[in-house]
């Protein structure tokens, strides 16, 4: 593991807990305002506050032959419903009718440079992107040999999905459990994106973060041949958990002096 990653991984032990629950941070409650976007997504009244994200995940990645070497995965994950207090939140307009008024749909689209490095699961990098679908017209999502399939159209056919909010990798963790089911874990920063301030009613805070719990049975994992020997890897309808998290004071210290060393490295390898 090179030291940039070591520096990561030395933040992930902070934030990232074995099984369901971060060891130093807090998933918070969050008010989000779909007529705040820019464009707006639906009507005034359609804001509100939940604690837990539901999404359905699709993956669509590569892996080259023999498993040598890095490799993208992409990730589509479709947003179901929001909850607070471990029950469902009334969201007007979220995945309803395509093409009605006020009706939008919600997902995530993840980003991942990937490699096993002497039997240790190593991301080289992993972006994250909340996405809205005005009018929800993308689509059923699906992950097939030829990749995700997702439609991203609007009324005229032209793609006209918003980026609301991105961030990057903080800390990542794998899991394969006996039965094949497989977990995964990532933390990474979360900033509006320029111009859609207006859809996080709760302001994002210069150290928000976002946290996805993903697992994937075995029935919902397939692999098909690729070109050259390579392996094509498909998720569909994997169940995700998404958080907003708040770290709490000396995690932030650690986090800043890890995310110094990270800086430290770059600056090193570009003199």
């Amino acid at each position: 593991m090179n030291r940039a990653m070591t520096a990561v991984a030395a933040i992930g032990a902070v934030l990232a807990a074995n099984g369901r629950t971060p060891a130093h941070a807090n998933a918070v409650p969050f008010t989000w305002d779909p007529a705040g976007a820019a464009p707006p997504l639906s009507v005034p009244g359609s804001a509100f506050t939940a604690d837990h994200i539901d999404t359905k995940n699709y993956l669509y990645a590569v892996q080259p032959p023999g498993g040598v070497g890095p490799f993208p995965e992409f990730f589509t994950l479709r947003v179901q419903q929001f909850d607070q207090g471990g029950a469902a939140v009334s969201t007007p307009g979220l995945n309803g009718t395509p093409g009605a008024a006020g009706s939008y749909g919600l997902y995530f689209n993840i980003t991942a440079n990937f490699e096993r490095i002497a039997g240790v699961n190593t991301f080289h990098s992993l972006d994250i992107a909340l996405m809205a679908d005005p009018g929800n017209n993308d689509g059923a999502s699906s992950s097939t040999p030829l990749g995700l399939a997702f439609a991203n159209t609007g009324a005229t056919g032209a793609a006209d999905d918003l980026v609301l909010a991105t961030g990057s990798l903080i800390a990542a963790q794998l899991q394969l459990d006996p039965d094949g089911t497989r977990h995964a874990h990532f933390v990474e920063s979360f900033q509006s994106s320029p111009g859609e301030a207006g859809f996080f009613s709760t302001p994002l805070s210069q150290f928000a973060m976002i946290e996805e719990f993903l697992t994937t049975p075995p029935s919902t994992f397939t692999t098909a041949s690729g070109p050259g020997g390579s392996t094509i890897q498909m998720v569909n309808g994997g169940d995700g958990v998404v958080d907003l998290l708040v770290p709490e004071p000396a995690s932030l210290m650690l986090l800043a002096s890890g995310l110094a060393a990270i800086a430290l490295v770059r600056r090193r390898r570009q003199d």
